[in-house]
């Protein structure tokens, strides 16, 4: 079943209400799923917050969020960095 862009966006908006993320964040994110606001963040502290919450998830290694924020604050392109990882907007599984 393929979930819709609102339907990845809710989950995404519900996440960051749960994981405690600040009012201005979640209203800069409000209505982007994970992958675009983590493409189009304007704050690389928000970045490293999303990175270190999806780290304690256990989506990601402590060496792949390492390497993800060195990209972060480098400037360098972001887009595609989170493809291959299941969490928040992931397709469910049958």
């Amino acid at each position: 079943m393929t979930r819709t862009h609102r339907q990845q966006a809710a989950d995404f908006a519900q996440w960051l209400r749960e994981q405690g993320a600040c009012r201005e964040a979640r209203r800069w994110a409000g209505g982007k799923t994970l992958r675009q606001a983590w493409a189009r963040c304007p704050r690389k502290a928000w970045v490293n917050w999303l990175l270190v919450k999806i780290c304690r998830d256990g989506a990601i290694t402590y060496a792949q969020r390492l390497r993800l924020c060195d990209i972060a604050y480098r400037g360098r392109s972001r887009k595609g960095l989170l493809d291959n990882l299941e969490i928040i907007d992931a397709e469910p599984t049958p």
